[in-house]
């Protein structure tokens, strides 16, 4: 099977060759990986709000339950826990998870799930709805093990591309660009950043920490696999693997999954 490399000629040149060049290490990706599996690569989205910093203005957490149903149900995923606390909520997914600040939202879903469809019925109502200004979109994921299992806009890196850049037009950004970190011949990470206005890098800062292990010995992978479904399985896992220690006293929300 020969994948064509005609590219919109509305694309800019480099997101174009990042395009090609993608395209071309599609087929040998999946001929090393002959037994297709579950996908753990996460594609994830993150969005800054403007927010007055006020602890009655609740800014991104006013979006409702009904309303998070109705979105991630256009991304093909459900919520199955959901923790209010002090600063944000933080909900479990059926693939992933969600993060909801005042400030800012964190979306992260795995497997075949449908990310980007939910993304323009979030913002709608987030800006046209609720009011809220939007500052900065960000989507990224790293190269899929599985690309030719992906479904929808996640089927290509050019119809993710259209897609933010549509969306981001509509809600008054044309400038995001796609990026890519790493070597495109090996794992690497596809970014797509969008600021809708200028912000002091004083007042708005972040730092991410993304962790992926491979090849792990089989009794550390032992730690993470049971037969039977339960929290109380799950919390039993959380400390034999040493995660509930990592930041001692954090709450830890602990589902464990049959994918």
């Amino acid at each position: 099977m020969c994948a064509s490399t005609h590219v919109p000629a509305g694309m800019p040149p480099d997101i174009q060759q990042l395009i090609r060049e993608e395209r071309s290490l599609r087929q040998p990706q999946q001929q090393q990986l002959n037994e297709p599996a579950f996908e753990g690569t996460e594609k994830r989205i993150e969005i800054d709000f403007a927010w007055s910093g006020e602890e009655s203005d609740l800014g991104a957490r006013v979006i409702s339950r009904t309303m998070w149903d109705k979105i991630l149900a256009l991304c093909e995923c459900t919520i199955v826990s959901h923790k209010a606390l002090k600063r944000f909520d933080a909900y479990i997914l059926s693939e992933s998870s969600l993060f909801v600040c005042a400030d800012k939202i964190i979306i992260k879903t795995c497997g075949t799930t449908l990310l980007l469809q939910g993304l323009r019925t979030l913002l709608d109502h987030a800006v046209n709805e609720l009011g809220l200004e939007l500052e900065w979109l960000f989507y990224s994921r790293k190269s899929f093990l599985f690309p030719d299992s992906q479904r929808g806009v996640h089927g290509s890196l050019e119809d993710e591309v259209s897609l933010l850049r549509e969306v981001c037009k509509e809600f008054g950004c044309s400038t995001g660009n796609a990026y890519v970190l790493g070597p495109l011949n090996g794992d690497h990470w596809i970014m797509w950043n969008a600021d809708f206005k200028e912000v002091d890098s004083n007042y708005r800062y972040d730092h991410n920490l993304d962790i992926m292990m491979y090849d792990l010995p089989a009794d550390v992978r032992s730690k993470f696999f049971n037969s039977t479904v339960s929290s109380t399985v799950a919390d039993h896992m959380s400390l034999d693997s040493g995660i509930s220690n990592i930041y001692p006293g954090a709450q830890v929300d602990a589902i464990n999954f049959t994918p």
